[in-house]
């Protein structure tokens, strides 16, 4: 049978759908191919659904693209969802892959934070279907895990397309490819590692080009079934505010080297250089509770009678990541003294952010500020703008002065956003208001201010005769 859930379009759940033998008078290969016709012969002619990658042979942990490609006979009578990523990465729901023999794989991200996917994601809208093909790419390896070397057979079922009259979506099957998995050779397994740190270790820019070679490094040492990738994966984790540094945080938890990686992202957290983000606290206990329970936890069994130890497994495993949690965060407040400038600086913020969301020990709240306000200037930028904008309250303090005045000020490179020398004047104008009164009139004289109108208004004078002259 196919392993099935009623998803629809509105679910964000994936399987990984494989075909079991269930008697012994018919193979899994002809199981495979009868369900794969029961689901090809029931849906729509005028619609055609084709994958297809690059070759046939691939090495095992090797990154597998594939063309997923939508065709219609009748323009205009069919259209299909445009959006191919949510925020974790891969998607869920819209489509399912479907694998034979299934027993020799397994979804990496099963069990997982990232298993259920993410709300969300870039859409250009529908698209009328035509004899046009509309064409992107999908990673088998987000979706499938070759444990071995072997043949397997490959179709993908699409939710994809819907008809124009009707919000209803369809089911299309693909087409079904072979692909053959070797094992991989040591010295390629190498050169694939050193190329992708060369990538990750590089001067990072905001360009979508630097991104997507970004993610692309990242699921490189992801895929590779090698404990020297996984250790690389481990060293270049980042914040994990967006889907090339989630993926990294993932590829940690779906290692099938876990208990290796756990001590090393126990030391990385109390190196000195190391700075440490909310997301590596959460990875790390996550890490650390998939090590000592042997993997993750099984999904909820439809047996009544097995639901209640479920439940309680459940539970343990929650307290358990709790409990780590506070652990590393202790060993965190430890380690503060070495850290470097920068790392030392995300590290406090990170303590901040946590006691505030996670219910945190507050009473640390005013020696993390002083450790920040020390080492402001080493913040990234989007940092000081959450501080600046949103907490105010907790660096609320004359000593912020200097680091705001430097903003303000700064004509080297790299120049604070508009955004940020903006917050920083009127946080300038809060601490020592004839100071700000000074920055602001001297803005408004200019031609072309670069502060906000919300900031220029920030001065209680109905007339200003100071700037009679100049206006």
């Amino acid at each position: 049978m196919i392993r099935r859930t009623n998803l629809g379009h509105k679910s964000e759940q994936v399987w990984l759908v494989g075909i079991l033998l269930l008697t012994g008078h018919a193979s899994a290969q002809d199981s495979f191919l009868a369900n794969w016709q029961a689901l090809h012969s029931a849906q729509p002619a005028a619609v055609s659904f084709v994958i297809a990658a690059a070759r046939s042979d691939y090495y095992l942990g090797e990154p597998i693209p594939m063309q997923l490609s939508f065709t219609s006979t009748r323009p205009n009578e069919y259209r299909a969802e445009t959006r191919l990523q949510d925020r974790v990465g891969r998607q869920n729901g819209t489509e399912e892959f479907l694998v034979d023999p299934v027993a020799l794989t397994e979804d990496p991200l099963r069990g997982l934070p990232g298993e259920t996917g993410g709300m969300g994601g870039i859409s250009g809208g529908d698209i009328r279907l035509s004899d046009t093909p509309f064409a992107f790419e999908k990673l088998l390896n987000d979706w499938v895990r070759f444990r071995k070397p072997g043949t397997y057979r490959i179709a993908i079922l699409s939710r994809r397309v819907a008809p124009v009259t009707n919000p209803m979506r369809v089911e299309l099957v693909s087409n079904v490819i072979t692909l053959n998995i070797a094992p991989a050779p040591a010295a390629w397994v190498k050169d694939q590692i050193a190329q992708a740190d060369k990538i990750l270790d590089a001067p990072t820019d905001p360009s979508e080009e630097t991104r997507q070679r970004r993610l692309r490094a990242g699921q490189t040492l992801r895929y590779l079934d090698s404990p020297d990738a996984a250790v690389e994966l481990a060293r270049h984790l980042g914040p994990g505010t967006d889907v090339d540094s989630w993926s990294l945080n993932l590829g940690v938890l779906g290692s099938p080297y876990r208990k290796q990686l756990l001590p090393l992202l126990e030391a990385r957290l109390v190196a000195p250089d190391q700075p440490v983000w909310d997301r590596y606290l959460d990875t790390l206990a996550q890490l650390s509770e998939l090590a000592s329970f042997g993997g993750p936890m099984r999904p909820f069994p439809p047996d009544a009678a097995l639901q209640g130890a479920w439940r309680v497994e459940s539970g343990h495993r929650e307290a358990f990541r709790e409990g780590k949690r506070k652990e590393y965060v202790a060993r965190l407040i430890a380690s503060l003294p070495a850290k470097q400038p920068e790392a030392r600086a995300v590290s406090s913020n990170t303590l901040i952010e946590s006691a505030s969301r996670n219910g945190g020990d507050t009473a640390l709240t005013p020696s993390m500020a002083g450790l920040l306000i020390a080492d402001f200037p080493n913040l990234p930028e989007r940092m000081q703008i959450n501080l600046l904008e949103s907490r105010w309250d907790i660096i609320r303090s004359p000593a912020m002065l200097p680091a705001l005045r430097e903003i303000y000020e700064r004509t080297r490179e790299p120049r604070p956003s508009p955004a940020l020398a903006d917050l920083a004047v009127r946080r300038i104008f809060d601490l020592a208001p004839a100071e700000g009164r000074q920055i602001i009139l001297s803005q408004i004289a200019q031609p072309g201010s670069r502060l906000t109108l919300a900031t220029l208004q920030l001065l209680p004078d109905r007339s200003l005769p100071e700037l009679n002259d100049k206006l």
